[in-house]
């Protein structure tokens, strides 16, 4: 990580970071406290190269942290990403979207795989999603399988989306 972070400090870029997950139920508790102290190190090793960074919302990937909105508390004062395709997996994307998010990542899914489709392709309500884009003021990430996915995704944001 601290190499990511030089490389992103020289490109005055942010990182996005997975929370990490657990392995068995019963060890969750004590999986939260050592993803709480990697935060604290990952804080202080962001600070030391003056970046940001940003904690991503997971799929509906078992064991995974921050799966659902609920969770925010994990991370505590670090920048949350809003991945609203893997939201919309967990059948809670208006949840999140009612948290003020960092940064985002933006494709579109069926509500049943990660395959990140071009905005419009899947079944997010998008104008929603773009309503709280712009009234957070971050530029978001547009994060898609395919690379003409990319541009068919800025010319529906441009068109005002489907």
């Amino acid at each position: 990580m601290a190499q990511c972070f030089l490389i992103a400090a020289e490109v005055d870029a942010g990182v996005v970071i997975h929370p990490g997950y657990f392995a068995w139920a019963q060890e969750r508790d004590r999986a939260i406290r050592q993803l709480q102290q990697s935060l604290f190190e990952l804080t202080h090793l962001a600070d030391e190269h003056s970046i940001a960074y940003f904690i991503e919302n997971m799929g509906n990937w078992d064991y995974f942290f921050l799966k659902r909105p609920e969770e925010l508390s994990i991370i505590g004062d670090v920048g949350f990403a809003l991945d609203v395709g893997h939201a919309h997996l967990n059948h809670c994307l208006a949840d999140f979207l009612v948290h003020p998010a960092d940064h985002y990542h933006l494709h579109d899914n069926d509500g049943k795989e990660d395959t990140h489709l071009a905005l419009g392709d899947g079944t997010i309500d998008l104008r929603a999603v773009m309503l709280a884009v712009k009234k957070s003021g971050v530029v978001p990430v547009i994060e898609v399988e395919k690379f003409d996915s990319v541009a068919t995704s800025i010319e529906r944001l441009e068109r005002g989306l489907p």
